[in-house]
């Protein structure tokens, strides 16, 4: 399941046979999920006791997700250990398939709520997010404050990694970040988006600190959500 939410709908095949013991080829499209879901369903090589499953964008975010986790720990010794409580899971819906993952609840069986938060760089995303706060299961979902997860990222942290600067209140970090790297290096042409988050993982994994999340959230908006969340790990 992990893998497949990576891929746009169009980009998966399920294979079974028909009645007559036939091979059948189910092109990608709405209904193709579906399918794959009753035959192989989602909770395979889930460890029993989940209480909360974290759904977020992409494996990137992941990452930042553990480092806020981290990094409030050190102050606030209460919240629960995202990445290493058996009780959470951390599930990357993929941007092209996240409003399917949603829509259609493959995540139902676990019988527990979501937790979904999405970057504010797709509005459409909002239709998606009041649609899991509709639920009534205890289920909730946020979009950023900020345009985008990188954004609260510490200019100095990433200085600090990569020796260059970036000015993380700015949209589209990433690409901005691609450009002072590509351009510090004398890389041939500029390093594409995705790259550049996979390259500020990084920072947000050996960089990021108490202090200079705090300064990039000093109203708490992380804070509050890992308070949620432990709230509905413990209820």
């Amino acid at each position: 399941p992990g893998v497949a939410s990576l891929l746009p709908v169009s980009g998966l095949r399920f294979i079974t046979r028909n009645d007559d013991k036939c091979p059948v080829l189910f092109q990608g499209d709405d209904d193709v999920c579906d399918k794959i879901v009753d035959a192989l369903g989602v909770t395979v090589g889930l460890q029993p006791g989940v209480k909360v499953v974290l759904c977020v964008e992409g494996p990137t975010d992941i990452i930042a997700m553990h480092s806020f986790c981290r990094c409030l720990q050190e102050k606030h010794k209460d919240i629960v250990d995202i990445e290493s409580d058996d009780r959470i899971v951390i599930v990357p819906l993929g941007g092209a398939t996240l409003k399917h993952w949603v829509e259609h609840r493959y995540l139902r069986n676990l019988k527990c709520p979501e937790v979904h938060i999405y970057d504010s760089d797709v509005a459409k995303y909002e239709a998606t997010i009041d649609m899991v706060n509709s639920r009534g299961d205890g289920s909730w979902g946020v979009m950023t404050r900020k345009y985008e997860i990188e954004n609260y990222l510490h200019e100095d942290a990433i200085r600090d990694c990569y020796g260059v600067d970036v000015d993380t209140d700015d949209d589209k970090v990433p690409e901005a970040f691609g450009k002072a790297y590509s351009a510090k290096n004398n890389l041939d042409g500029t390093m594409k988006a995705n790259t550049a988050k996979l390259y500020l993982s990084k920072v947000f994994r050996d960089n990021m600190t108490l202090d200079r999340l705090e300064a990039r959230d000093p109203d708490g908006e992380i804070l509050s959500w890992m308070n949620r969340i432990t709230a509905l790990v413990n209820r």
